[in-house]
């Protein structure tokens, strides 16, 4: 699969031509949601960051896979919190459910040889999102990586990574996982990441199938 998202599926990828007012306000509300959940991870606003999980929410990135409550206990363990550069992000609304694609760049820091360095990560992030008691929560989220790479912060012509440590990383978050594992943290086995597409379009596919259930 490349990174055409259409091989994701018909229905979740098809252009819708009108919206009602309901369902504008709705994909507001959606937007919002996943934008202050973000944010509260940024910014370590960890009972706001709480709020926006559903009972039984389920997270899948890089260095986590869990329960959304898990997942803000350990967030909140952190020494750092990476920051994260939010860009388009694609809604595809039914009854009182949504499948959002947020695409964003993952600011992560990273030290080579002692040197201080940067690691950015372009990645998507799909999230199932429901209305509960008239309000969206967020069920799931799972981050596809496409690609990342890693700079010193200071031009250093000594600092090199040998390739026998970043050719045992998957080559979607290679540069990632070497941050990681530096700052002492534990890669996922089983993040997304576009060097297995199967799983991808598997993804997608699941995501489209919970969105037409009644």
């Amino acid at each position: 699969m490349s990174a055409n998202l259409e091989e994701g599926g018909d229905m979740l990828f098809e252009r819708k031509e009108d919206n009602s007012k309901d369902e504008m306000l709705d994909k507001f509300n959606v937007k919002e949601l996943i934008e202050y959940e973000r944010f509260c991870k940024d910014n370590e606003v960890w009972d706001g960051l709480k709020s926006c999980y559903a009972k039984g929410s389920k997270i899948n990135i890089a260095w986590f896979q869990g329960s959304g409550e898990d997942f803000v206990k350990t967030s909140q363990s952190m020494k750092s919190h990476p920051p994260h550069k939010l860009f388009n992000m694609f809604i595809r609304l039914r009854k009182n459910k949504a499948v959002a694609v947020l695409m964003m760049t993952i600011d992560r820091e990273a030290e080579v040889g002692g040197h201080p360095a940067e690691v950015y990560s372009d990645a998507r992030a799909i999230y199932r999102v429901q209305k509960e008691g008239g309000q969206w929560k967020i069920l799931s989220l799972d981050a596809v990586y496409e690609k990342d790479s890693l700079a010193l912060k200071y031009p250093n012509k000594e600092i090199s990574i040998p390739s026998s440590i970043m050719e045992k990383y998957r080559k979607s978050h290679a540069c990632s996982s070497y941050a990681i594992e530096s700052s002492g943290g534990k890669v996922n086995p089983n993040a997304l990441g576009m060097d297995e597409p199967e799983r991808i379009k598997k993804l997608y596919e699941e995501r489209e199938a919970w969105l037409l259930e009644d």
